[in-house]
């Protein structure tokens, strides 16, 4: 195993974190969550584009992202690809706030005193799937959009590496889907 970089050490706190975060809410709220995640992200790849879109229509938001981040990122056409990301992001949160409110209420039942302790270690193993999946969809990102000096990182990072080896399939389609540099109109 090569020696991991500072990204890869922030990346395991991350799974760290939601495997912590699992133990404290439970199996219950944690599959209820897992499936919100993935219906979320079903919804956001259905409808995000379509969002995107409506956005820069209204708000000529391409436009607009372009030249305040153009300079940042050299001639890659951000504009295009930040509309494409945030219509994703609006729709994949609004319908992670539904299934939060869900969750909260098959929750209480998880709280009796007998299923306490299965549904907090349960919810632990949910939690650090759910750590795995957030890194491979963080790190589909900064590998398909040219980040500049911080490419090295993104590049010698083992755990970027790894996380990406698990779906290369997935990890393509992800790729193109961000990199579409034109929102439909």
């Amino acid at each position: 195993m090569p020696p991991l970089n500072g990204l890869d050490y922030v990346l395991l706190l991350v799974v760290g974190f939601f495997t912590l975060v699992g133990l404290r809410r439970g199996l219950v709220r944690q599959v209820v969550d897992l499936v919100a995640w993935a219906g979320a992200i079903y919804l956001a790849f259905a409808f995000g584009l379509g969002v995107a879109a409506e956005l820069n229509r209204l708000f000529a938001l391409e436009t607009h992202l372009s030249r305040a981040l153009g300079p940042l990122w050299g001639n890659f056409a951000i504009g295009a690809a930040a509309v494409n990301v945030l219509g994703f992001v609006i729709v994949f949160m609004i319908a992670r706030l539904v299934a939060a409110f869900v969750a909260g209420v098959l929750d209480m039942f998880a709280e009796l005193p007998v299923i306490n302790s299965f549904n907090r270690l349960g919810g632990a193993g949910f939690g650090l799937i759910k750590g795995v999946v957030a890194i491979f969809f963080f790190s589909t990102i900064v590998k398909a959009i040219p980040v500049g000096a911080f490419s090295l990182h993104i590049e010698t990072s083992y755990v970027i590496n790894a996380v990406l080896g698990f779906s290369p399939h997935l990890y393509e389609y992800l790729r193109e889907f961000i990199l579409r540099v034109r929102p439909v109109v």
